[in-house]
């Protein structure tokens, strides 16, 4: 609220004392009074004062009230066309008759407008405005009467650091793994790999693109390219153990001649017969007697029997399965484990902006304590971590502190709760 009961306001004869600018119970009030005893006026003439509220910032306004000293015949004459609803009246919101050497030159002004947000901070101002003749107007000069209170800075409850200290991450080998299927095919009884046979052009592609995307970045390396071959449960076992392993090594020596990476980093292992793929398989299909023939197989330990009992009891089944079921159990999974070259601090920081991805959590650590504690690169970074790393005791516990010191709040308690789950 502002209040100046002393202060006085000359202008063009007009006194302005008494001002004051209140915001209270979500109104905004506006009262002054004015001596307009020196004022000199034509009987044709009027003066208007219209109190103006202003933003802080200049882009929004709002006007009260209007307040007008009237000449005696303009008076007259807009009381007269007020009765008759005359359109181009001037309208004033109050209006005192003129009258020289009056007893009654003392007014009261009073305006009251509801309070909304902008408002905080709003200067009050008078404009003025002289009507010489007719409609011609000259402005005068705007009176600056006040100002509103600012807005108030939130009350906000202490919250307490949490009761941590940073840590750093371990430094770990930066492992990573691709795991595909690729379904190859042979010749009758042969395990040879033709590129040109059947789809097997189509299939080792994706092979090959698989070892590339590795190959051809320089910040991969690989460790270890792992084999298995596996044949469908059709036929004798020892016949499908001899195939499965002979065409898991057929790959194996296919991939080293192709790429000279080393018969040491290849390894070939095979699975006689997949039945655990068949047995996930009849579990998402509605295949008549599915469960019936998981139970055989989780009851029966000799594969070979195992085989005879299901085509004995359920014949149509069988030969559904052989067809539609079998060829998709005759595979080769591959598995590329590679890890990512360790970064020094430098390397990191031009990595952490782009592929934030191939750097572990004791790396970018590391790069964010190299900005400087509590720099907006090193908060940025540690932030980042366990959106990466949720697994990571240390990335989870380093962002909690840093979402204190920022004062966001909501994503300090998000990561408590996720430390907590973590004990």
């Amino acid at each position: 609220m502002t209040i100046l009961p002393a202060f006085t306001l000359q202008a063009q004869d007009v006194s302005i004392t008494n001002i004051s600018t209140a915001k209270t119970d979500g109104m905004v009030t506006v009262a002054f009074d004015v001596d307009f005893g020196r004022l000199s006026l034509r009987s044709s003439q009027a003066y208007v004062m219209t109190p103006l509220l202003v933003s802080k910032d200049s882009t929004r306004n709002m006007l009260l009230p209007s307040f007008a000293i009237v000449g005696a015949n303009r008076y007259e004459m807009n009381r007269r066309r007020a009765e008759f609803r005359d359109a181009d009246v001037k309208y004033y919101n109050t209006a005192i008759k003129y009258r020289k050497n009056g007893d009654d030159t003392l007014q009261h002004y009073y305006a009251e407008k509801y309070f909304e947000e902008w408002m905080y901070g709003a200067h009050v101002k008078l404009m003025r405005e002289r009507i010489v003749c007719g409609d011609c107007v000259k402005d005068l000069k705007l009176v600056h009467l006040g100002s509103l209170e600012e807005k108030p800075e939130p009350v906000v409850a202490k919250i307490e650091r949490p009761d941590l200290f940073m840590m750093a991450p371990e430094e770990t080998e930066k492992k990573r793994l691709i795991r595909k299927d690729a379904y190859l095919n042979f010749q009758l009884g042969k395990a040879a790999i033709i590129p040109s046979f059947m789809n097997n052009e189509e299939e080792l592609a994706k092979i090959y693109n698989s070892i590339d995307s590795i190959l051809g970045d320089k910040d991969y390396r690989i460790n270890m390219i792992r084999l298995i071959g596996y044949a469908s449960p059709e036929g004798r076992y020892t016949v499908n153990t001899r195939i499965s392993e002979s065409r898991a090594v057929a790959l194996k020596k296919h991939l080293d001649f192709k790429y000279n990476i080393g018969p040491d980093k290849i390894k070939a292992t095979s699975v006689a017969e997949n039945w655990d793929g068949l047995v996930e398989w009849l579990k998402s299909s509605s295949i008549a007697h599915a469960t019936d023939i998981i139970g055989i197989i989780h009851n029966v330990s000799d594969e070979d029997r195992r085989e005879l009992e299901i085509r004995r009891r359920y014949p149509s089944v069988y030969n559904e399965l052989l067809t539609k079921v079998y060829p998709k159990l005759r595979k080769v999974e591959y598995q590329i484990d590679y890890a990512v070259i360790p970064f020094s601090v430098e390397e990191g920081k031009q990595k952490i902006w782009v592929e934030p991805d191939k750097m572990n959590a004791y790396e970018m650590y590391q790069v964010a304590v190299s900005y400087g504690l509590g720099s907006k690169e090193y908060n940025q970074i540690l932030l980042m971590m366990p959106i990466l790393y949720p697994n990571d005791k240390a990335a989870v516990n380093n962002a909690v502190l840093v979402a204190y010191d920022t004062k966001d709040y909501a994503t300090m308690y998000k990561y408590l709760r996720q430390l907590e789950l973590m004990k």
